[in-house]
């Protein structure tokens, strides 16, 4: 049969979407599903730019999907015709794996779902329809379908996984130290996830870590209790112990991939503390692990395929809990139609799919390839079309963030410039007193008796020096430069 699908036909090309040929020939244990809404996963771009594996194009990628039940093979009894249901991983149903429901780790699990071909059947979710195994699809009951299809679709791979690496592998204990590197969907899946436990057994400190600080906020608003941007920071291992006040991390969960937020994450490890491997960077890249310290401290060091999930129970799981406020997953969730999968896609790459309204009480989402936001000149933050006019967003109330430099001449330290945050309602004199302390000016302007030895605010922008006593908030915006400068006479005043 004739459907519609996305089509990568070489290595780090184009999605193209155009008609493909579909086997709709059932064998006795398949499926034939109409997808109704597909979702979006790091590793579906990751393999359409894998050039180690040459024969996959041209490929219909694809695996977290949802739909209709459109007609089944002869050996179908968990679904008919008309059924609704999620697309997750299949498996033989027969190995020992399989029997004990540890299904992502069947003994054919790489073959059915990476072989290039068709050994249980054409699993593609970037199509109009798909044929599946049986034992690959999760039936959904109409209420959870009420909520919208793309709702759905991602629960079959990503947020599956995230929750189910905290909730399956971690099993994060009361008064743990808790890091999540990796804030996208994985990760703030497994953030979400601690929403199910019971409040007296959710972990004292909860450590995102990303390089995005939209997401670090994010975060926080899912059950982070720190944010660390590791690309400020790279020196994991001395910002965790010192977050962590020299306990160590007791549970880790790595969705990045990278070899060092993996080695940081081991040598921050608290003695019987677990590291868990969620993501998937480089195909040949290796974890440096010394025997003698994993030996010493007893660390656990564990791989985790689809969050260890046996999807038939643990979406159903899922879906109650969503359904009763305890994992909003869903609030992650933005759509694009399938002719702009490559604007999703470049959306996910650059980070901009997870960047949320600055307001503290919005969900809403911005800075996409689909809606800009509108971005505060005061504050210069990003906001949602309802919070985008100051009083909106209590524009008042947030720091300023401020390009602050001091003379060479004048500084002892190394480098004698930084980007700092001040409160709006500060006078331009506890600036400078705050400023000179951090870039270590000597500030004498308490005792000074003449203008040569008195340090003074220079407003790049504005063209002047600033009074002590005005306030930040009336002759300063976000992003602006001021420089320290000592000997160089009183303030002038606009006009």
């Amino acid at each position: 049969m004739l459907t519609d699908a996305l089509v990568t036909h070489t290595c780090g090309g184009p999605f193209a979407y155009q008609q493909v040929q579909l086997d709709d020939d059932l064998r006795p244990d398949e499926c034939l599903v109409l997808i109704r809404a597909s979702g979006v996963c790091h590793t579906d771009l990751l393999f359409s730019r894998e050039s180690s594996m040459p024969d996959l194009f041209p490929a219909v990628l694809g695996h977290e999907g949802t739909g209709t039940v459109v007609k089944v093979g002869s050996q179908v009894t968990r679904v008919k015709p008309g059924s609704n249901v999620i697309l997750c991983f299949t498996s033989c149903g027969e190995c020992k794996y399989c029997v004990r429901k540890q299904t992502p780790y069947c003994d054919l699990w790489f073959q059915y779902n990476f072989g290039i071909g068709r050994l249980d059947g054409t699993k593609s979710s970037f199509a109009r329809h798909a044929v599946v195994s049986e034992r690959g699809l999760v039936p959904v009951p109409e209420e959870a379908v009420a909520r919208g299809w793309h709702t759905l679709a991602p629960l079959g791979c990503g947020v599956m996984t995230g929750a189910g690496a905290m909730l399956n592998v971690l099993q994060p204990a009361a008064h743990s130290n808790v890091v999540v590197a990796g804030v996208g969907a994985v990760g703030m899946s497994a953030l979400m996830a601690l929403g199910m436990l019971p409040e007296d057994s959710r972990p004292k400190r909860v450590i995102a870590i990303d390089v995005q600080p939209a997401r670090l906020q994010l975060a926080k608003r899912y059950g982070a209790t720190h944010g660390v941007n590791g690309k400020l920071r790279p020196n994991l291992m001395d910002v965790l112990m010192h977050i962590t006040k020299g306990e160590g991390v007791d549970g880790a969960i790595d969705t990045t991939g990278n070899i060092h937020v993996l080695e940081g994450l081991v040598h921050s490890a608290a003695r019987k503390g677990k590291v868990v491997s969620v993501g998937v960077g480089h195909l040949e890249a290796k974890v440096p692990i010394a025997p003698f310290e994993s030996v010493l401290a007893g660390l656990s060091y564990v791989g985790c395929n689809q969050g260890d999930a046996y999807p038939q129970d643990f979406l159903p799981l899922l879906l109650r809990a969503s359904a009763e406020g305890k994992f909003p997953y869903d609030d992650l969730i933005r759509t694009y139609p399938a002719r702009e999968m490559q604007v999703a896609a470049d959306d996910m790459l650059q980070g901009r799919t997870l960047k949320p309204c600055y307001h503290t009480q919005c969900r809403a989402f911005v800075d996409s390839g689909r809606n800009t936001g509108v971005r505060c000149s005061r504050c210069n933050r990003t906001y949602c079309l309802k919070h985008r006019m100051q009083e909106d967003h209590d524009c008042k109330n947030v720091r300023l963030f401020l390009h602050v430099e001091a003379e060479r001449s004048t500084a002892s330290a190394k480098f004698p410039e930084a980007k700092l945050f001040f409160n709006c309602d500060w006078t331009v004199g506890r600036m400078l007193d705050e400023a000179a302390k951090r870039l270590q000016v000597a500030n004498l302007n308490n005792m000074a008796q003449t203008e040569e030895q008195r340090l003074r605010i220079y407003h790049v922008e504005g063209g002047r020096l600033l009074e002590f006593g005005e306030k930040l908030q009336t002759c300063l915006q976000s992003g602006n430069t001021v420089v320290l400068l000592r000997g160089v006479g009183p303030a002038q005043q606009d006009g």
